[in-house]
């Protein structure tokens, strides 16, 4: 029985269009293959697995039995695939072809003398050196996204940014508590503080659980983080009571504090009797003046958070630091207020659009969004046992990393998205109270699996 023209093994379209289909349903198996691999940074072995899924689906035919090895280098692997194809016959269709692909992973250079063990036909070997060159080319445009995705922390200016929802992206519960009770907050103002820098940051605290504020609000925001549960179903609060504030502008720790310096401070508070010990309900909330300048500030970090030691404070509870930016670093911490100074002073020169602060201080205004994005990760993870991607809780990705930069739908590139802006440039994408604006950034979804706030239009 004659094969149809348009079924002819040998035909470009029927060839290429087979192997498209193909390779489609390969690459939905690989993808969750490689989902862990990509979330523990196993690039290596991730990029083998590619390539022994795309490989296979060379149309090499021939009449007999036919054993053909294709090896080549993926950094100090090497990969080399043996695709042996049989006949058999099948009384109703006449001929059906079954391939039986063999994968090894060897840490061997490959051979020059790798021949097919029998040599295809001239228009054979054509279709076979077309399909590899496009089976690779797929490879390595793939594994490039592989690699430019698998960043845990992302620079806001960073082109290569993982897209707003992703099925890549696996937060996974850890089966740490969250913190589900009510929330009283106590802040350490350390240092020297002017009283408009901390009513702007008051009323972003207040705005956290207030019923008042227009929408898209504070509140709308923090909807996003309430999803997240701990084991018995419980979700993170929506409940915040600013509890307690201490004025520390006699530097008693100094003018530069190393990281774990700042539990030292909490200490300091407690003992004193100025703040109340609370393991229950308290997130302890450290903000240092412009003239602080505190480890990896400015350089690795804009805030962070973590948990006391008891030996240090007494016990353990959730806390977070976060530096004024205004005078050290206002184009790496209060984006998009501030540009690098690589980037220059305006946003013309680099393409770049700078916002107006919406409260008039480029330095709080910064703040806002990096303790927004502390306290989302504070009450999803408190003891760096709960939500985040990847199984290494010493460095975790957690839900707001995902999103840096990330202040709406568009956003990429140093661009921020679509937000509010003003006819003065002042931009904003969320209400707060006593007429509060904020420009605030998203964070994880877990139910869109994406970055999300509440200024999307979706």
């Amino acid at each position: 029985m004659k094969t149809k023209k348009s079924e002819d093994p040998l035909n470009s379209t029927w060839c290429v269009k087979t192997f498209l289909e193909s390779l489609r349903d390969r690459l939905l198996g690989a993808i969750k293959t490689l989902k862990s691999w990509i979330v523990n940074g196993l690039l290596q072995f991730a990029a083998a697995e590619l390539a022994a899924h795309l490989l296979p689906h060379i149309c090499i035919l021939n009449s007999e039995p036919l054993l053909w090895k294709t090896p080549f280098k993926i950094k100090k692997y090497s990969i080399s695939l043996e695709l042996l194809r049989t006949n058999k016959n099948n009384n109703k269709s006449g001929t059906s072809h079954h391939w039986a692909p063999h994968t090894r992973i060897q840490n061997l250079e490959p051979k020059a003398d790798s021949k097919p063990l029998k040599r295809p036909e001239t228009e054979i070997k054509q279709h076979t050196e077309t399909m590899t060159k496009l089976c690779f080319l797929c490879f390595l445009f793939l594994s490039s996204s592989v690699m430019a995705s698998s960043s845990s922390h992302l620079y806001p200016f960073q082109t290569d940014r993982l897209a707003p929802s992703s099925e890549l992206i696996d937060v996974a519960y850890h089966m740490g508590p969250v913190f589900a009770s009510a929330a009283n907050i106590y802040i350490i103002w350390y240092g020297r503080w002017e009283a408009a820098t901390m009513s702007i940051i008051r009323d972003f605290l207040l705005s956290l659980s207030s019923t008042s504020s227009p929408s898209p609000s504070v509140a709308d925001w923090w909807r996003s983080v309430r999803l997240y549960t701990d084991q018995t179903g419980s979700n993170i609060t929506g409940t915040f009571v600013l509890a307690g504030e201490l004025h520390n502008a006699a530097y008693t720790h100094g003018a530069s504090l190393s990281r774990l310096a700042i539990q030292s401070v909490i200490r300091s508070a407690v003992a004193a009797a100025r703040l109340p010990l609370d393991p229950h309900n308290g997130l302890y909330l450290v903000l240092t003046s412009p003239d602080v300048a505190v480890e990896d500030f400015c350089r690795e970090v804009c805030g962070f958070h973590y948990f006391t030691f008891p030996a240090i404070v007494g016990v353990t509870v959730p806390y977070a630091w976060v530096g004024h930016s205004g005078a050290q670093c206002p184009g790496m911490c209060a984006y998009p207020f501030a540009l690098p100074e690589y980037m220059g002073r305006g946003g013309n020169a680099s393409g770049v659009e700078v916002l107006g602060p919406p409260n008039g201080d480029v330095g709080a205004d910064g703040m806002v969004s990096v303790i927004g994005h502390e306290l989302a990760e504070m009450a999803s993870n408190p003891l760096i046992n709960a939500w985040f991607a990847g199984d290494d809780p010493a460095a975790p990705t957690e839900i707001a990393d995902l999103c840096v930069g990330t202040y709406g739908r568009g956003s990429g590139g140093g661009y921020v998205g679509n937000v509010f802006r003003n006819s003065e440039g002042v931009g904003f994408n969320m209400n707060g109270v006593n007429g509060r604006r904020f420009l605030v950034q998203w964070v994880w979804n877990p139910v869109r699996k994406g970055c999300f706030g509440p200024n999307a239009m979706d």
